[in-house]
């Protein structure tokens, strides 16, 4: 998950605003797959998700990446 935040002034007032790009994995348990193959998944997706723009999510699955070990 990434997090950035933004100053930005609303009638002469500092204002935050905060965004979320979200990458998100998943996966079938099996003998094949391990944590390390689904945590680089979720980093491909949280990537995809920041190279689209602010506010966004992306999701993948260990077999679309085609990631299984």
């Amino acid at each position: 998950m990434a997090l950035s935040c933004e100053n930005s002034h609303v009638d002469g007032m500092p204002a935050s605003v905060v965004t979320v790009s979200l990458g998100v994995a998943c996966t079938i348990p099996s003998a094949e797959s391990s944590a390390a193959t689904l945590v680089r998944a979720a980093e491909e997706a949280l990537s995809e998700a920041k190279r689209k723009g602010r506010d966004r999510v992306a999701v993948s699955s260990v077999l679309d990446y085609g990631l299984m070990d």
